[in-house]
C-alpha cells in the first residue's frame, strides 16, 4: 500500500479496507476453486487504484500509447523500432563524446605518463650495442 504521510485517517482506512476486501475476494475464490465449487483458479490480486492513482495513469497512457500502438500495427512497428534504435545508438554516441569530452585531461596525463616510463624502458645506445637487448617491441600496430 502507497500511503500518504499526510492522507486523513478516513481515507487511510478507506484505502485499507478496499485492499482487505480485494486479498478476501482472492481468499474465498482459492476456497471455492480447492473445495471444487469454482472451476477456474482465483484472479491474482489486483492492486486497488484510487482517484489519486488517476493523473498518473493518464500520463502513463498518454506517455505510452503511441509506442503501444505501434507494437500492435505490422505496418508501424518497423519504422518506430528503426526510430527507436537511431535515438538509442545518437544517445550512446553523445554519452561516449561525454565522457570523452570530461575525461580529455586524465586520459592526457596517461599518455604522457606512458611516454615517461617507455622513456625509462628504452636502454641507451651504447649499451644494446654490447649486451644484444632486444628493442622493445611497440604495443600496438602491425609487427615488422
Amino acid at each position: 500500500m502507497a500511503k500518504s504521510p499526510h492522507a486523513p485517517p478516513e481515507a487511510t482506512a478507506q484505502q485499507l479496507l478496499l485492499e482487505f476486501l480485494e486479498i478476501l475476494r482472492f481468499v474465498v475464490q482459492a476456497l471455492l476453486h480447492i473445495v471444487g465449487l469454482r472451476l477456474t483458479p482465483p484472479e491474482p490480486v489486483r492492486s486497488i487504484l484510487t482517484e489519486q492513482d488517476r493523473p498518473v495513469l493518464e500520463e502513463f497512457r498518454k506517455q505510452y500509447d503511441a509506442e503501444f500502438s505501434a507494437l500492435a500495427d505490422p505496418e508501424k512497428l518497423e519504422p518506430w523500432l528503426q526510430h527507436r534504435f537511431d535515438r538509442l545508438v545518437q544517445a550512446r554516441t553523445d554519452r561516449i563524446r561525454q565522457w570523452d569530452k570530461t575525461h580529455q585531461a586524465e586520459k592526457e596525463r596517461a599518455r604522457q605518463e606512458i611516454a615517461r616510463l617507455r622513456s625509462k624502458l628504452a636502454a641507451p645506445k651504447g649499451l644494446m650495442n654490447t649486451m644484444g637487448i632486444a628493442q622493445p617491441k611497440q604495443a600496438m600496430g602491425p609487427s615488422p
